[in-house]
């Protein structure tokens, strides 16, 4: 009679199983912050790249017309000390039809961002918020102006034919104080203005810039806020100026708090992780004025620990976000008389 010897079976046992399983389990936890901070690294020179080609486009700008864009088209404000009429060249030769600050640098730099068509579209003869408008506002939904660490462009706007139009990631320096381009108290020092690239309705030359190219700020980031089913507010809303268009650098850049946001602030749930009230996440901050002059906005961006910037000579940093604040507000001048101050 023949027999059969069993024979154990192989297998992991339990205890074996569960090692492998808590091994895969760090592997994981290593991988993905790994993956994460390689995504951010590549949203960060997407980002940068973004800004070069926003300053080579300014740079075009300047040599067909042998000056910088203006910030805006016109201006309709108060001080009595800025001009109130278009730049002689912009097209239109009239002020805009009773807006704010009407048809920002975003406009002007299009033809030199292979956006000819969509400039085109535009007419300067109305404010950017007229219907006439609409469309052209509409095919503003270009990429190069959005940082891929933050939520996006946003179009929510366009159910109102007035309203109707894109809120983007990148804003132009208005210098060290406010919109208005007026000095400012910070406790018991007053900060004189030193001088910007961008202004209303001025527009100034690269030798213009005493302080230096390389010493001075063209463009910086925002957060984009939104969604948003009507007008929300400037932030962000760099088409239409209202000191959406700018950022200056009395605050320093990712300010813990709120900025001066003048005339309305957008709801909590649509500021997109900004810090608010007390330095918390979204918590509703208050209207500091119903004068877009009185606006100063942060330089802000999703990337971790400061922003990507853009220098008046064409080049991209990145400056924390614990820069001295002295050095922030310098790098912001364009004839403010300050030593070399491209450090961080």
């Amino acid at each position: 009679m023949l027999s059969f010897r069993h024979r154990p079976r192989s297998g992991f046992t339990l205890i074996e199983l569960l090692v492998v399983i808590a091994i895969i389990a760090i592997l994981i936890g290593l991988l993905v912050p790994a993956v994460q901070k390689v995504r951010g690294a590549a949203a960060r020179i997407q980002c940068s790249n973004n800004l070069k080609q926003l300053a080579l486009a300014t740079h075009a700008f300047h040599d067909v017309y042998k000056k910088l864009p203006p910030g805006t088209r016109s201006y309709t404000g108060g001080n009595t000390n800025l001009i109130k009429q278009a730049v002689p060249g912009d097209g239109s030769g009239t002020n805009p039809t009773g807006w704010y600050d009407d048809h920002s640098w975003v406009l002007f730099i299009l033809p030199y961002i292979e956006q000819q068509n969509v400039y085109k579209m535009y007419n300067l003869n109305e404010s950017l918020s007229n219907s006439n408008n609409m469309l052209a506002r509409q095919g503003n939904f270009i990429r190069t102006f959005e940082c891929p660490s933050d939520m996006g462009l946003q179009q929510a706007e366009w159910t109102s034919n007035t309203w109707s139009r894109v809120r983007s990631s990148y804003v132009g320096n208005w210098g060290n104080t406010n919109f208005g381009q007026t000095n400012m108290t910070s406790g018991t020092t007053t900060v004189v203005f030193g001088g910007a690239p961008f202004s209303m309705v001025r527009s100034g030359r690269l030798v213009d810039i005493t302080d230096g190219t390389s010493n001075t700020m063209l463009f910086s980031e925002n957060i984009v806020v939104g969604p948003l089913g009507g007008w929300g507010g400037p932030l962000s809303d760099v088409m239409n100026a209202t000191g959406g268009c700018s950022f200056t650098a009395f605050y320093p850049p990712n300010l813990n708090g709120c900025d001066n946001v003048t005339r309305v602030y957008p709801p909590a749930g649509s500021t997109n992780g900004r810090p608010g009230a007390a330095g918390v996440l979204n918590a509703q901050c208050t209207v500091v004025s119903n004068n877009a002059e009185d606006s100063a906005h942060s330089a802000r961006s999703k990337h971790t620990g400061g922003v990507n910037v853009s220098l008046c000579d064409g080049s991209v940093r990145f400056y924390s976000d614990g820069i001295d604040i002295a050095i922030w507000r310098a790098l912001s001048t364009s004839r403010g008389g300050e030593p070399n101050t491209n450090s961080d």
